[in-house]
């Protein structure tokens, strides 16, 4: 669709500093918890401790710029796209939006186009709130892909100071212990960093699905279906490639008064004939 198009990746740079271990970045938890990996298994079980950090008069000043014209502005800066991006290839949910498809989709369409494909259904509001989904989600996928970028560099910082202590022996000895102190406090805060970047790309993912909630709501709620079944469809999984999964059409087709749901969705099915009466000869 072309309401909002999402930044394709340039070609392949030359790679950053590398992590150690595997370089996949698995989003979640803390270290030896839930999607923990070899990136971030350098977290601490415990929680973070809680500290209020001044917000720098620089994210000040571009937030009120932003505001000025929170609606014509675009969902991300120019130029900034091109600085954070991963491989086309298994991620291409970051890189294009989720196309509309399903039985709701083909049933919008045939009661609005007759059939004709359309990004959105017809009505002003529904473009608008299509329009809307774009820009949360385009502004969501380069959330994560700065998450990611910020997670592999704070593991590579930590890494850096850590080899730093071979260099400890080397250090005239009274400044030994200064010296194992300021590694120490680097890796501490290149685990504060790895953490933030975690809990930045844990804000991305839940934007990224509010991007589509809101693109599915519409769709539904021109389908005609219960608005119970509305809300049942609209939180099924999605699979990064379509705006309805696989399980929608599969739901639909499962209810036990399927043809109420097709009559619903303008798909109707005529009746079983049965044959005309015949009286026995006697």
């Amino acid at each position: 669709m072309t309401l909002c198009p999402l930044w394709r990746p340039p070609p392949p740079c030359p790679p950053g500093p590398p992590a150690q271990g595997d370089a996949e970045y698995e989003p979640a938890g803390r270290g030896g918890g839930r999607g923990g990996g070899p990136v971030v298994d350098i977290l601490s079980v415990e929680a973070p401790s809680r500290v209020a950090l001044p917000l720098i008069r620089t994210i000040q000043t571009t937030t009120r710029i932003i505001w000025q014209t929170p609606v014509s502005i675009p969902p991300t800066a120019k130029g900034v796209q091109q600085k954070y991006f991963v491989p086309l290839k298994g991620y291409d949910y970051l890189f294009t939006h989720p196309q509309p498809c399903s039985l709701v989709v083909a049933s919008v369409n045939e009661k609005e186009r007759h059939g004709q494909q359309a990004p959105a259904p017809k009505s002003k509001d529904a473009k608008c709130l299509d329009l809307c989904g774009c820009k949360v989600y385009s502004s969501a996928g380069l959330q994560l892909r700065i998450a990611n970028q910020q997670a592999l560099l704070s593991r590579y910082n930590f890494n850096s100071w850590n080899s730093m202590l071979k260099f400890k022996e080397l250090v005239p000895p009274k400044s030994r212990e200064e010296f194992a102190a300021l590694a120490e406090e680097g890796k501490t805060v290149a685990q504060t960093s790895l953490q933030a970047s975690l809990d930045a790309a844990d804000s991305a993912a839940h934007t990224l699905s509010s991007g589509i909630t809101v693109r599915r709501i519409f769709w539904l709620q021109a389908s005609g279906l219960p608005p119970e079944l509305q809300q049942t469809l609209q939180d099924l999984p999605f699979d990064g490639a379509c705006l309805f999964s696989e399980k929608t059409n599969s739901r639909l087709q499962s209810l036990k008064d399927s043809r109420a749901i097709t009559k619903s969705l303008g798909m109707h099915t005529p009746a079983t004939q049965r044959k005309p009466f015949k009286p026995q000869q006697p």
